[in-house]
């Protein structure tokens, strides 16, 4: 059984972290409503690069639909289309395992 750990704080993936974890990430950030969509903006600067946040949140009903990261002109996007927010998991889906033993 192989195990992989990461560190969040030391890429770009914090900023997932932060939206949920982090309570201060929303306190500074821009409100567009553009075509049915809220569109939350945020600049965040981390590892000396600037990258520009956009959320997306469908306004009829209120759903989470997007996020874009843009650095240096490149655009990441991870869009979320069909949310299913009562998921049926198999009890055994998550593999629990102390990353101290060897």
């Amino acid at each position: 059984q192989e195990l992989n750990y990461f560190n969040p704080e030391k890429s770009i993936a914090k900023v997932f972290y932060d939206i949920f974890f982090n309570k201060k990430f929303f306190e500074n950030f821009n409100l567009e409503k553009k075509q049915g969509f809220l569109i939350i903006k945020r600049k965040i600067y981390k590892d000396q690069t600037n990258f520009d946040l956009a959320f997306y949140f469908e306004t009829s009903p209120i759903v989470f639909r997007k996020i874009e990261i843009i650095e240096n002109n490149n655009t990441t996007t991870l869009s979320i289309l069909n949310p299913n927010h009562n998921p049926q998991l198999p009890n055994k889906f998550f593999s629990m395992a102390s990353p101290l033993i060897n």
